[in-house]
């Protein structure tokens, strides 16, 4: 199967709501089940415990289930996608602003869990603190067990899977052609080139929060891996830089004599479940609800 036709299959799985809500995370009624319900709070709980930890004034504000699993348009390999949404009070050395303050929280929550994949009843739950996510399908509070936007079905009725296709064709290429260009300037040598990276990458995916068409395109180019792509071009540019301008400070040689190793991170997969979230975990562990 090609590409294209790949991800025209994508559009019109994305462009078509199930007649119910998943039935292996909400009763007929729409309300969360008990037992998942618990174990998804007991996950959120140790991720807010210990990331927040010591951040006094951070406080957790609610606890939501977002994305294709809170609304109509799942699939069977949907993730549990979880935000714990965290306001600041009165820490007065953590910053206010909004998007300051869910970069360093992310930071937090990934050193605090670096090789940790949590789940739930058998599937991937992927937990976060803040982050800004598509919300226009349905945001259930699974702390207060109730929904707060209600999901709908008809967000996609007036969509065309070929103006779809159409703009996702074009931001593709966009992307694509700019990371080539970056390379061939040699500005992903430099700081000001790296910053203008990490600009672009973040206007490409906050796109995805305005409507369901920016969703759906924001989905494809992620299936594509076109989005990595451009994490990857972030993530090691300004590796080599620091590599550089570290070696060169401990060695005294220029940053274009000095050579680094590349550094690899180990392949580590662990699995956190939520029954036995009070005991002190080891380096390497496996917990199944």
């Amino acid at each position: 199967m090609s590409n294209k036709i790949a991800v025209k299959d994508t559009a019109a799985r994305l462009l078509t709501p199930n007649d119910t809500l998943d039935v292996r995370i909400f009763d007929q009624h729409g309300k969360m089940y008990p037992d998942l319900r618990k174990a998804l709070l007991a996950e959120a709980e140790l991720v807010a415990k210990r990331s927040l930890a010591g951040l006094k004034g951070i406080k957790v504000k609610d606890i939501y289930l977002n994305g294709s699993s809170a609304g109509y348009f799942y699939y069977d390999k949907s993730d549990l996608d979880v935000r714990i949404e965290v306001v600041n009070e009165n820490c007065s050395f953590i910053t206010n602003d909004d998007e300051l303050l869910e970069q360093f929280l992310t930071i937090i929550k990934q050193s605090t869990f670096p090789n940790v994949r949590f789940h739930a009843n058998g599937r991937f739950a992927d937990i976060k603190i803040n982050t800004r996510t598509f919300e226009i399908m349905g945001l259930y509070s699974i702390l207060n067990d109730r929904w707060v936007i209600e999901p709908r079905k008809d967000i996609t009725a007036d969509l065309n899977i070929d103006d779809i296709m159409e703009e996702y064709t074009k931001r593709f290429y966009k992307i694509k052609n700019y990371m080539r260009d970056m390379i061939s300037s040699g500005k992903t040598k430099t700081m000001e080139g790296i910053e203008e990276i990490e600009a672009f990458y973040k206007k490409c995916i906050r796109e995805n929060n305005f409507s369901a068409r920016e969703y759906i395109i924001y989905k494809l180019l992620n299936y594509r891996g076109i989005h990595k792509q451009l994490q990857e071009l972030f993530n090691d540019s300004l590796k080599d830089i620091l590599s550089l301008t570290d070696s060169a400070q401990q060695t005294g040689i220029s940053n274009t004599d000095a050579k680094h190793p590349e550094a690899k991170s180990p392949n580590i997969s662990q699995t956190l479940g939520a029954d036995d979230i009070t005991y002190t975990l080891p380096p390497l562990y496996e917990i199944k609800i």
